[in-house]
């Protein structure tokens, strides 16, 4: 029995070596194997909104007035939605459109014409403390096509000392740019345009 362990042993560890500098191998290898299946699998994953680049015709929402008992007959998470969307001003829907209309988007009137509707969300100005007083102002914006399974989102915030709508129009001019981004990447993926024309591009077309 003794001479079968060590037969074992030797079998496992050519030439007399440690068997645990064996296993520390094989570890190493399959940590390298998972990586790369990993990494295999990162990169074969699909990109999110592929039809981001068909969206051309936009509509925004202006401000709108609930009807207080309509809501309360529906579901909390509707009711909450139309409560939040009609917490923006008009202006920061207006200000969206200018920016979107600069970079060759049509802005429609209404959400039938539209390839894609855009809500926009006005998040509760915060204080911060320092030497002078400070508001944060924040802002989301969310990209909705349906048809063409689009659900594009972002987000921002930003510290200022100038007047709430110098902020406002700065803050949709930064949202309406990174949409576009977005806008011009789709694009390349699917090869209408290429990195170079994308880079370029100021309007669509």
């Amino acid at each position: 029995m003794g001479d079968a362990r060590t037969r074992s042993t030797v079998d496992l560890a050519p030439g007399g070596g440690d068997t645990r500098l064996v296993s520390s191998r094989l570890a190493l290898v399959v940590l390298a194997a998972l990586t790369s299946a990993c990494a295999l699998s990162r990169s074969h994953r699909p990109p999110e909104n592929p039809n981001l680049h068909h969206v051309k015709r936009v509509f925004v929402p202006q401000q709108i007035d609930p009807d207080e008992k309509a809501l309360a007959q529906l579901p909390i998470a509707e009711r909450q939605r139309i409560e939040q969307a009609s917490s923006v001003p008009t202006r920061l829907a207006n200000f969206l459109a200018e920016a979107l209309a600069n970079r060759g988007f049509v802005i429609v009137r209404t959400e039938s014409e539209s390839d894609a509707t855009i809500t926009l969300e006005s998040l509760e100005p915060i204080v911060v403390d320092g030497p002078l007083p400070n508001q944060q102002f924040g802002f989301a914006a969310t990209v909705r096509a349906p048809t063409l399974g689009v659900n594009w989102r972002t987000a921002i915030s930003s510290l200022v000392k100038e007047t709430h709508p110098v902020a406002e129009r700065r803050n949709m001019e930064t949202i309406a740019e990174r949409f576009f981004k977005a806008w011009k990447e789709s694009a390349v993926r699917a090869g209408d345009l290429t990195p170079a024309q994308a880079k370029a591009l100021k309007r669509i077309g």
